[in-house]
């Protein structure tokens, strides 16, 4: 068996390596509660266009191959989570599994019994990211890497030789992603991006409802960005990956396959 390359794609090169789907979803959630709070979340007014900066084209490229111990896990623990399997997920999550960077938390304590807890569309969304082996990870005798995150987008030191903001900079994984002038799927169209590193708009967040909040990192989110152009927009959750989004850490330990880490933030 041969070893991992770690190298990230970057460049055109990427289209032929990352497996995510294309365009934004049509199936993208605008729900709101009668809790929440004002929103112009469906407006069509152009937002304010802000500072043009260089495209910067970098693919994250899913490297687990087909057949290998970690792929065939990853694939049972997409099943597992399709089908809400509690009991599988219990069986793989590490004894000292880290959920939260405060108190110490259970699975238990996300809801995992509830099929429509956010937890399951929130890991969902991060086991079918690309993934990468970690940067520090032990190698079995074949030089397989032992551990893996998902999304990738976690080990990434720098872009072009040039650090890179991960509380800034957002990984478009797609070609042709549309960018709409609204969180959600009827919104007008301003613009594509493909396989590059944009920027958070943080003023975009005021746009999004309590609800949209919640889903912002599952397949029915939406995240605010600022294009290479100095638009501002919109793009389906299911493309747009930060490196302190919601991330999951395997590991294996002799034994199997376990669940080491799923945490946000930083």
């Amino acid at each position: 068996m041969n070893s991992v390359t770690i190298t990230p794609v970057t460049g055109k090169t990427a289209t032929r390596n990352i497996t995510a789907i294309t365009t934004d979803s049509k199936t993208a959630s605008a729900t709101t509660g009668s809790r929440e709070k004002s929103t112009t979340a469906n407006s069509q007014t152009t937002p304010p266009i802000t500072k043009p900066y260089p495209r910067r084209p970098f693919g994250l490229a899913d490297i687990p191959r087909p057949g290998s111990s970690f792929y065939e896990f990853r694939e049972s623990l997409k099943r597992a989570i399709k089908e809400r399997h509690t009991e599988y997920l219990r069986a793989i999550a590490d004894p000292n599994i880290r959920l939260s960077f405060g108190p110490p938390m259970r699975l238990d304590d996300l809801g995992i019994d509830s099929p429509s807890s956010l937890f399951w569309k929130r890991l969902e969304r991060v086991v079918n990211a690309p993934c990468g082996p970690r940067l520090d990870s032990p190698t079995d005798v074949y030089g397989n890497p032992q551990e893996w995150a998902c999304p990738s987008a976690i080990e990434i030191q720098q872009i072009d030789s040039s650090p890179y903001d991960p509380f800034i900079d957002v990984f478009i994984v797609g070609d042709v992603v549309n960018v709409r002038m609204a969180p959600n799927p009827n919104s007008v169209v301003i613009g594509t991006l493909s396989y590059e590193v944009v920027k958070s708009d943080p003023q975009g967040f005021n746009q999004l409802s309590e609800r949209q909040l919640q889903l912002l990192e599952t397949y029915e989110g939406w995240r605010p960005i600022i294009m290479p152009s100095g638009k501002r927009g919109f793009v389906s959750s299911r493309y747009a990956f930060s490196a302190v989004g919601y991330r999951a850490f395997f590991k294996n330990e002799g034994q199997g396959w376990y669940m080491t880490v799923f945490v946000t933030g930083d």
